[in-house]
């Protein structure tokens, strides 16, 4: 499937993207967590699966007929922004701050998907708010078989009014996160410039600092950067790959933190901690001891 007909499946996020980047500030708090909305929508077209996979780096073959839990966000997307209406925030200046999820079931490729979400928690500091929504998807044979949670960071207006610059978390008064020294380098990746691109187009998320290098670079980023997703996607392939003998079906959870912009073109490393509650500690970075752009965790069934 070719750029185009990937980016005609992906009307509904691209409208849940432009509405949050036009959304006034609503004025109330709700009640949390707040209450589902349903929906149903078509199976994933296989070329739009591929294209994906294609982008992270990823093996076609070893998900057979079930969707990577990962790829949650592009049909999950348009009903967690959803959530976000009438928050009493600048939804436009909001960013992915991270993410987590649990597959109880695998999640057939064939088959409709049946999609519930709600806001379910809001933690605000007066500098930042952190929204956390939930999915739940399934199918008619695989009901609820993919529990999601999207995490969005927006920025507060200082005291005084002033809005904080920048659109990210300040970490200026704090260590930025760095690979541990006793990481284990699982696989390296070489990415290419126009990977933002291409996975903008199998995704849905549109935002011009990951495919428009002019755009980029007058964000303050210096040129294109790559989507938090596909560096969590990236590593998540890899360690299925080095740790799982391509089990795919063995990844049942996983969760974790964008911490830094990755620029492209770059070469990355995929890392691993040491399991500790049944989970490994997974990180993307250039070396121990060096940055981390992405921080989290995975889960194996037979680390379970």
């Amino acid at each position: 499937m070719g750029p185009w007909a990937q980016l005609r499946e992906q009307g509904p996020g691209i409208r849940a993207m432009l509405g949050l980047a036009f959304a006034g500030r609503g004025e109330h708090k709700p009640e949390l967590p707040g209450p589902y909305t349903e929906r149903e929508v078509p199976a994933r077209p296989p070329g739009l699966v591929a294209a994906y996979l294609d982008a992270v780096q990823g093996d076609v073959a070893a998900w057979g007929n079930t969707l990577p839990p990962h790829f949650f966000s592009q049909w999950g997307f348009p009903m967690l922004a959803g959530a976000f209406a009438g928050l009493p925030y600048e939804l436009k200046r909001a960013v992915n701050a991270g993410f987590s999820w649990e597959s109880r079931a695998p999640l057939p490729a064939n088959e409709p998907l049946r999609l519930r979400a709600r806001l379910k928690h809001i933690d605000d500091d007066g500098k930042r708010a952190l929204l956390h929504s939930e999915l739940i998807t399934g199918t008619e044979s695989a009901p609820e078989s993919l529990v999601s949670t999207l995490i969005a960071y927006v920025p507060l207006p200082r005291r005084g009014g002033a809005a904080e610059e920048g659109g990210a978390p300040d970490t200026a008064k704090k260590a930025k996160p760095t690979v541990p020294a006793d990481a284990e380098l699982l696989l390296e990746r070489e990415l290419s410039a126009d990977l933002g691109g291409r996975f903008a187009c199998a995704t849905g998320d549109v935002n011009p600092i990951h495919w428009l290098g002019p755009y980029a670079r007058m964000a303050g980023f210096g040129g294109v950067i790559l989507h938090g997703y596909a560096t969590a996607a990236l590593g998540l392939e890899s360690y299925a790959a080095s740790r799982l003998n391509g089990d795919r079906a063995r990844l049942v959870g996983a969760e974790g933190r964008f911490t830094q912009p990755l620029r492209l073109p770059a070469k990355i490393g995929i890392f691993a901690g040491k399991p500790e509650a049944g989970r490994t500690p997974l990180f993307v970075g250039v070396a121990p001891g060096e940055a981390a752009w992405f921080v989290g965790s995975v889960t194996a069934a037979a680390d379970r």
